[in-house]
């Protein structure tokens, strides 16, 4: 079966490594997966390295979208076209309809929390709104982003939920890797021995709240007077903006390090792992710190809320967003409790190894390519 993905692979993020885990899934499947993309990164280097064909279609509007991809569509003849984005899914739609070939599209978060201008917010969700019943079938990639589209119209037969899943048997090799020649993280930035060091993987983005942590340090500081330092490891929009508030709120305790290639080095570097965003579909940083045995603290929002289980055999804490109290807190507790921050860890890695792998995810992404096919 010849599967073409569309997707727009401006950066190269969660979402990203997620679709280039899946198409190497699939290929294991004996499925032939090409895609089809806008910019020449990250992405496409990575897909095109791996064996995969990437068309790179530069054009400069949504009709150039729709006549680029549809003469690729016309030349490949895909029994299916997979979008990813609503750049990729008005096209990809639009092209479906068009020469008659069943359309998939991931959403891989809640798209009001993915723009933070007003305008550009409201003309993606129309466009999106306008096109959504063009799609035969919808992955959600969490229960709670399925509810949130059942909400916005989507058909309830029309959405299924695939969980996002991770190379496994990769990033345990990683591990290893790392455990064998370790980052010295502390040397690297001046973290003192005794400091806690919690670490969150994410995009520089407004809904990733990492101001929420940045303030959640320094609170720890101010009431408790804890030692806790804070490492952020990405890049994007809100750099220059969250280096300033970290400089006035918690000088010397938040270091940034940019993107690095090192990430489960610098995980089992760390303490503690957090996320405290907006909105989130099923983030694979949290995968990933879960598998490096770290405890968890997160917002209680979107797929965290099916990933992160609390109580006396939890894997972390779950915290109301933008709670900046309510995350220092959970960052003392877990920094004065580490036995108990032990256990999470190791519960969490256990969830990732039954759960979340990318057999699992390829295997019904399949499933559902066949029965569109029926």
């Amino acid at each position: 079966m010849r599967i073409l993905h569309v997707l727009p692979a401006g950066e190269f993020g969660g979402a990203e490594s997620q679709i280039l885990a899946l198409l190497q899934g699939l290929r294991a499947l004996e499925f032939e997966v090409s895609v089809a993309t806008y910019f020449h990164g990250e992405f496409s280097e990575k897909a095109q390295a791996s064996g995969i064909r990437v068309d790179v279609l530069q054009s400069g509007g949504m009709m150039a979208d729709f006549r680029t991809l549809s003469t690729l569509a016309t030349e490949l003849r895909p029994d299916i076209i997979h979008t990813h984005g609503v750049r990729a899914s008005v096209a990809g739609r639009r092209v479906g309809r068009r020469l008659s070939i069943k359309v998939v599209t991931t959403v891989h978060s809640d798209l009001f929390y993915d723009y933070a201008s007003p305008l550009k917010r409201a003309l993606f969700m129309g466009l999106e709104s306008f096109t959504k019943q063009m799609s035969d079938r919808v992955i959600a990639v969490s229960q709670p982003l399925r509810h949130t589209l059942i909400g916005r119209g989507y058909r309830p037969s029309q959405v299924t939920v695939i969980e996002n899943g991770m190379d496994v048997d990769r990033a345990l090799s990683s591990i290893a890797q790392a455990t064998k020649v370790p980052v010295d993280l502390r040397g690297e930035v001046g973290i003192p021995q005794d400091a806690a060091i919690v670490i969150c993987v994410a995009r520089l983005h407004p809904v990733k709240r990492h101001d929420v942590l940045i303030d959640a340090v320094a609170r720890c500081a101010d009431d408790r007077g804890a030692d806790i330092h804070l490492v952020l490891v990405g890049d994007g929009s809100e750099c220059v903006l969250l280096e300033e508030r970290a400089k006035q709120k918690a000088p010397g305790r938040v270091h940034f390090l940019g993107v690095r290639q090192d990430v489960f080095g610098l995980l089992l570097a760390s303490d503690i792992f957090a996320l405290t965003s907006q909105m989130e579909g099923m983030p694979i940083s949290v995968l990933e710190a879960m598998l490096a045995e770290l405890p968890v603290v997160a917002s209680r929002v979107g797929g965290l809320v099916d990933v992160i289980a609390e109580g006396e055999r939890g894997t972390g804490i779950l915290v109301p967003v933008g709670d900046v109290q309510a995350v220092a807190d959970a960052i003392l507790r877990l920094a004065s409790q580490r036995d108990r921050a032990t256990n999470m860890g190791r519960a969490g890695r256990a969830v990732v190894l039954s759960r979340f792998s990318l057999t699992r995810m390829a295997q019904q992404t399949a499933d559902l390519y066949r029965e569109l096919q029926k």
